[in-house]
């Protein structure tokens, strides 16, 4: 079941309806050594704090959408989802090239 969107802040009404914020990267503890929080406490903290939306980014990862998209379907929030990846460039030693082994 939905809860409706409640605003705990005090924002004047004009500047609510002038307004919106969406957060478009976050990182929750399944990015590593970086991310602190659970998904589903980011999703709540930006209900709580307003937000229209919230993106989850963590690092080359998708591990958190999960509890995040059932934290968001609670509360009513949107909530995008992506990841941030990391690539190397063809000519960095992290990139073995097998044809000229």
């Amino acid at each position: 079941m939905a809860t409706s969107r409640k605003r705990p802040l005090q924002i004047e009404a004009h500047e609510a309806s002038n307004y919106a914020f969406a957060e478009l990267h976050a990182i929750s503890n399944y990015t590593f050594l970086r991310g602190a929080s659970h998904p589903e406490e980011l999703v709540r903290t930006a209900f709580e704090l307003g937000y229209e939306a919230i993106a989850i980014t963590d690092e080359c990862s998708l591990a958190g959408v999960v509890k995040a998209y059932l934290a968001a379907r609670e509360l009513a929030i949107k909530l995008i989802i992506g990841t941030e990846l990391h690539l190397a460039s063809a000519d960095s030693a992290d990139c073995a090239d097998s044809t000229n082994s």
